[in-house]
């Protein structure tokens, strides 16, 4: 235990901002008492950090102006009306409840009412339901009353999830150069590298969208197409050589190198980004590497030691990346700045970028 305190406080000392401190603190909570304890990830700095947000599950599907009744007037129910105001969607009507007490109670400024007045007075609105304990409870029961199914948001893993500003290029007190480099490691649709693409305005020299799954690599191709794009289908690790791969072909972004119980076994191909990059000058790199990205930088240490390209690094894949990763970089060249951003309410979506 005094060993991971040391460390903590190393990486806490290398952050540069209170923010990234404060993320930091969540982080290391989650780990040692919410994770162990099997309860939900609440994560609520982006709440406060960024002025607006979208929810996955409606985002481009509901316009902001339909009315919303909430299922659950108790703290799930708060935390939905929390993410659905933050996302702008304001024409709230009501909390749902089947605690006789409550109605008529006001929460957040908005009544609480029965179930069973969504017919008769709500039938023109959407309801959400995103509950852990009582969520299927909750929709066969607005079901019941013949309320429309494709008005009901059910959420299934019991929560809306909020995201937050532009994962990988909401990077802190930074511009873009004149002749960006930029490595995709773990590319996965090629959508992180059109967002760099929007990032710097257009004006780079060349992409590297590196991908192992041949599944995912075909969307790559499809949406980086006539980009100045240089496509690898490998993984990337600290030495080459081929190693198995777990394919889900229904989900391809938890694809990866570690095992996983719905996945198709195949060898891939591995490289090292100081193989492929001798002769560029690198300045941005993404790794997204579904819990390799350690030896995905150890075999980056010459381009970065070379280069010091700016660095975007998914650090939740593992439950120490967040402590581990920035020691690593750090261990590799001193003169870097280090921040921690996380774009999502859950725990998920924690990126640390090193400039």
């Amino acid at each position: 235990m005094s060993g991971l305190i040391e460390k903590l406080m190393q990486v806490k000392n290398l952050l540069n901002d209170d923010l990234s401190r404060q993320i930091l603190e969540s982080r290391i909570h989650f780990t040692h008492t919410v994770l162990s304890a099997n309860r939900e990830c609440d994560c609520r700095e982006g709440y406060q950090h960024y002025d607006s947000s979208i929810i996955q599950e409606i985002d481009c599907k509901i316009t902001k102006s339909e009315r919303f009744l909430i299922a659950g007037a108790g703290r799930e129910g708060i935390r939905t009306y929390e993410a659905l105001a933050h996302a702008g969607y304001s024409n709230i009507e009501g909390f749902l409840d089947n605690d006789k007490k409550k109605y008529g109670e006001a929460i957040e400024g908005v009544k609480v009412y029965p179930f069973s007045s969504i017919i008769s007075s709500f039938h023109d609105c959407y309801i959400v339901v995103a509950n852990k304990q009582y969520g299927e409870k909750f929709f066969r029961q607005i079901l019941s009353y013949g309320f429309p199914k494709n008005k009901v948001i059910y959420s299934l893993s019991g929560k809306l999830t909020s995201r937050f500003g532009w994962e990988y290029f909401d990077i802190p007190k930074h511009k873009k150069g004149v002749r960006e480099v930029f490595l995709d490691v773990g590319s996965l649709d090629g959508k992180d590298s059109l967002n760099f693409i929007k990032w710097c305005d257009g004006e780079y020299d060349c992409i590297y969208a590196i991908e192992p799954s041949v599944v995912s690599m075909e969307m790559v191709n499809n949406n980086l197409i006539d980009n100045n794009v240089k496509f690898i289908n490998a993984a990337v690790g600290e030495e080459s050589g081929e190693l198995p791969f777990y394919e889900v072909v229904d989900h391809p972004g938890a694809s990866g190198i570690l095992a996983n119980k719905d996945s198709q076994i195949s060898m891939v191909h591995m490289v090292t980004i100081d193989s492929i990059v001798i002769n560029e000058k690198v300045t941005f790199i993404k790794f997204d590497t579904e819990g390799s990205e350690i030896p995905a930088i150890i075999g980056a240490k010459e381009t970065i030691s070379r280069n010091k390209p700016v660095l975007a690094i998914s650090v939740y894949h593992n439950e120490d990346d967040v402590v581990e990763i920035p020691l690593l970089v750090d261990s590799i060249r001193q003169d870097y700045k280090f921040y921690l951003r996380h774009y999502s309410n859950n725990s998920s979506d924690l990126v640390l970028y090193c400039i």
